[in-house]
């Protein structure tokens, strides 16, 4: 493949696996793909429709209704991946809820498929999406919030019509929520390639 035929943006929304997060995707993509990072104060700067996939990172500080985040989810031409943070913002930004479970959830957790299987996840988080909106459900988990009520909490989902997807937990911790990530990002590659392979 020649040249950087595989352009990837993370928006950094302030995670701290910052560094893990850029290493998969890198690592992923391969030697021809050219992965940049931006600070989400500064992403409407960036001409985000350029972009094969875009990662809107997680954020230990930031508000998940962000203008910013907006920005590029209706801009953005290419595939949208929202992990944690980036995934409760996609979710407040079509019409679901967001809401503070009062404890965090930390470490390994055990989520549910909507096609019936389980999955292993790195989950470091407060905040959780309880309402999807128009987005499609793929996977969610029980907890048990603050007051000990049991809620359910949406851990995937997908736009019905754009390449959009959340991911609650943390693909750059491993687990099947890395395989996630992957398997988004190879859908995207090789619809592009595919592309290419029939204009060239």
């Amino acid at each position: 493949m020649a040249g950087k035929s595989r352009k990837v943006l993370i928006v950094n929304n302030g995670t701290q696996y910052m560094k893990e997060l850029r290493g998969k995707v890198s690592e992923h993509a391969g030697k021809a793909a050219d992965v940049e990072t931006v600070n989400i104060k500064d992403v409407k700067s960036k001409d985000v429709s350029g972009y094969d996939a875009v990662v809107l990172s997680g954020s230990s500080k930031r508000r998940y209704d962000d203008p910013n985040l907006g920005y590029v989810l209706d801009n953005a031409e290419g595939a949208v991946i929202g992990i944690c943070h980036g995934h409760q913002a996609m979710v407040n930004h079509y019409g679901g809820s967001v809401e503070d479970m009062g404890t965090y959830q930390r470490g390994y957790k055990t989520i549910k498929t909507r096609s019936g299987g389980e999955a292993q996840v790195f989950k470091n988080h407060r905040y959780a999406a309880t309402r999807a909106g128009s987005l499609e459900v793929l996977a969610e988990s029980d907890v048990k919030d603050s007051q000990g009520k049991n809620r359910k909490i949406i851990e995937a989902v997908k736009h019905p019509n754009k390449p959009h997807y959340g991911i609650q937990g943390h693909p750059e911790k491993g687990g099947h929520a890395e395989q996630m990530l992957y398997n988004i990002l190879n859908r995207v590659y090789r619809k592009k390639e595919a592309y290419q392979q029939r204009t060239a």
